[in-house]
């Protein structure tokens, strides 16, 4: 096997959990696992790994992630690698995730949301189960919540999705990249845009005002 991570600094307390052993209680072997499940469930539900329990009694532990208590974690990849960070990010934490990627390849999709569905790539990294009708509806949306509700209504058949993401918090992917990237995507047809906020109005004005020309865009 080939090591994907290199610690640098292991921080005050990291640990390598599951989602702990359950069913066993009664042989006195204790569940043990992540401190927060909800979050380890979601991380790996995010990147496409088994989830495991503990919403039923089962003794499958899941994909184990690295659980973080108090900070002061440093590592390098040594491997391309789709990272789901699961927990609060403070403002100071974001800015210095986002520091920290300039000049790199990595784009930083978030905090605080829902995630990416492209239905075409069969990609589902989002805290949603499986995919939503194709069609030719490109989704934009700062709310998590109004994410998942229009991906419910795609599942009824009312409407059919080519890519859905939730940009959250905006720290880099933001509503601009989007409307470029779909403008010229095949797949899409109709981008559908629910902003709250529009971090450099004139530049998004200059490039809605190019895709409509091609594509229309629902605001």
């Amino acid at each position: 096997m080939t090591a994907s991570l290199h610690v640098l600094e292991p921080g005050l307390q990291s640990t390598l959990q599951d989602m702990g052993r359950h069913g066993y209680q009664r042989l006195g072997i204790p569940v043990s696992g992540a401190l927060d499940w909800v979050s380890l469930r979601a991380a790996n539900l995010l990147v496409g790994n088994p989830t495991g329990g503990p919403l039923v009694i089962s003794a499958d532990p899941g994909s184990a992630g690295l659980e973080i208590l108090l900070g002061g974690l440093k590592l390098r990849a040594l491997a391309d690698l789709v990272v789901a960070i699961t927990e609060g990010i403070p403002v100071n934490d974001m800015i210095r995730v986002k520091a920290a990627m300039q000049g790199s390849k990595t784009r930083l999709i978030g905090p605080n949301c829902f995630g990416l569905i492209d239905v075409q790539q069969g990609i589902n990294a989002s805290l949603a189960m499986g995919l939503p009708s194709a069609g030719g509806v490109a989704l934009f949306t700062q709310s998590g919540s109004y994410g998942m509700a229009a991906f419910s209504r795609s599942q009824d058949g009312a409407i059919g999705f080519s890519k859905v993401l939730a940009a959250g918090n905006k720290a880099d992917v933001s509503g601009n990249d989007l409307l470029q990237y779909w403008g010229q995507d095949d797949a899409t047809e109709v981008i559908a845009l629910h902003l709250q906020s529009l971090g450099n109005p004139r530049k998004f004005s200059r490039i809605a005002r190019r895709v409509t020309r091609s594509k229309p865009i629902v605001a």
